[in-house]
């Protein structure tokens, strides 16, 4: 069975727009918890989201909520 590929080999799949617009408001409260919760959740849904939320991961816990919400919203 080959490897997983790494994440940074994996096409950038974006979640529905709900989804964008509940880390957005998570993302400008500060809520780094509940962004890590979510894209958990995102990840366990579709495997595709791999990329996204390793993103979003690193994003919040560098405290860039002001890049993750720039970035959502110009994809």
């Amino acid at each position: 069975k080959p490897p997983e590929p790494e994440p940074e080999a994996l096409p950038m799949v974006f979640p529905p727009k709900e989804d964008l617009a509940a880390l957005i408001e998570f993302a400008e409260k500060g809520l780094i918890t509940e962004i890590q919760d979510y894209t958990a959740r995102l990840r366990q849904t579709d495997r595709r989201f791999l990329p996204f939320t390793e993103k979003i991961d690193q994003l919040a816990e560098d405290f860039q909520f002001d890049q993750m919400i720039e970035w959502i919203t110009s994809h």
